[in-house]
C-alpha cells in the first residue's frame, strides 16, 4: 500500500515535469489536476483491494484506504512545492500578471479608475499605481508554492477520505453479493 502511494506520486511529478517540459496539453496545470485526482482514486482503490479478502469492518477498510490516500497526498503536496519552487518558478509569475490584466481590463471596461475608485479605496486616498502594487502582493501571497502546496494537502486528504468511503462502500456491498 505504501509502496503504490509513492510510486504513484512519483510517477506524478514525472508526468508534471513532462508536461512542463513539452507541449502536450494547452493548460498543464488542469491537465495535472486531473492526472493526480485520478492517481489519488488509484490509490484508495489499490488499498481497499488489499484487504477485500479479510472480513474488516467498514471503518477499518475505509482507514485503509485512506492512510495509503495521504501518504499519497503528503507525497505530491512535497513535490508540488518543489515543482513551483524550484522547476517551474515562473509559473507565479504569470499567474499573478494574468490576474492583474484580467483586473486592469475589468477596471478599464468599467469606466476607468477614476470610476471605481470609490470602492476600492472609500476615502479616496488611494492611487491607480498603489492599488496595483497593494494586489500585486496580495496575488503573490495566493500563488506561492507554499500556498499551492498547503491548500492541494488539505483538498487531496478530503478528497481521499470521499473516495474511501465510497470505495469502501462499493466493495463492502459487492463481497455481500459474492458471498450470498
Amino acid at each position: 500500500m505504501k509502496n503504490t502511494a509513492i510510486y504513484l506520486a512519483l510517477g506524478w511529478f514525472a508526468f508534471r515535469i513532462l508536461v512542463n517540459s513539452t507541449d502536450l496539453f494547452e493548460n498543464e496545470f488542469t491537465a495535472s489536476l486531473f492526472v493526480n485526482m485520478l492517481l489519488l482514486i488509484v490509490v484508495v482503490y489499490v488499498a481497499i483491494g488489499k484487504v477485500r479478502h479479510q472480513q474488516l469492518p467498514f471503518l477499518e477498510v475505509a482507514k485503509t484506504g485512506m492512510r495509503s490516500a495521504s501518504l499519497y497526498s503528503f507525497i505530491v503536496a512535497i513535490l508540488m512545492f518543489c515543482f513551483y519552487q524550484f522547476v517551474d518558478a515562473e509559473f507565479i509569475g504569470q499567474r499573478i500578471d494574468e490576474v492583474n490584466t484580467a483586473l486592469k481590463e475589468s477596471i478599464d471596461a468599467r469606466g476607468g479608475w477614476e470610476e471605481v475608485k470609490s470602492e476600492y479605496s472609500p476615502d479616496g486616498s488611494l492611487t491607480e499605481e498603489e492599488f496595483f502594487t497593494t494586489q500585486k502582493e496580495e496575488t503573490h501571497s495566493l500563488f506561492s508554492p507554499w500556498f499551492i502546496a498547503s491548500t492541494s494537502l488539505f483538498m487531496m486528504v478530503i478528497g481521499g477520505l470521499i473516495y474511501s468511503l465510497i470505495a469502501t462502500f462499493f466493495q463492502q456491498r459487492m463481497m455481500k453479493i459474492i458471498n450470498r
